[in-house]
């Protein structure tokens, strides 16, 4: 995904514009996106850690919307996973949507037990769908997802 790409990273009708407000996003929200996606708007919130670099020599940062250039710096979301669990196509999915979501390149699993680190792998956000070589049963296919999201707003707009 990257900065304002489709899903999966690919070129579609979907567009990200991401707004932050001056101080806290509304209701305890980090963020709040508003998401093109079949010719329908949508504004999502969201918690997601991100991490961002504005590349070689220039700041890190945790949770800032754009970089001190002013464009959309790819980051890395962060998940925690809870090392004792599997995980499955629809974890893989979880952690895809919300890096997608959030422009995010990568996703850093960070797996513990009982909230004690015990390693991270970090997992391009375009390999996910495919397993991304985390996925215990399989994947899931970025076109069907974003068809059934389509066809749910649709439904939900009428």
């Amino acid at each position: 995904a990257g900065g304002g790409g489709g899903v999966g990273g690919e070129e579609s009708d979907s567009d990200v514009e991401e707004w932050m407000p001056d101080k806290e996003a509304p209701r305890g929200f980090r963020r709040v996106v508003r998401w093109q996606l079949g010719g329908l708007s949508v504004l999502l919130g969201s918690d997601t850690l991100i991490c961002r670099h504005d590349g070689p020599g220039g700041a890190a940062s945790i949770d800032t919307s754009h970089s001190s250039a002013g464009y959309a710096a790819s980051g890395v979301s962060v998940a925690l996973h809870d090392a004792r669990s599997d995980v499955t196509s629809l974890v893989c999915l979880d952690y895809w949507l919300d890096a997608v979501m959030s422009s995010s390149s990568e996703v850093g699993i960070c797996l513990h037990n009982g909230g004690v680190v015990q390693g991270y792998r970090a997992v391009p956000t375009d390999s996910l769908p495919a397993g991304g070589g985390i996925c215990t049963d399989g994947g899931f296919s970025p076109a069907a997802v974003s068809s059934c999201a389509v066809s749910v707003l649709r439904f939900l707009q009428q």
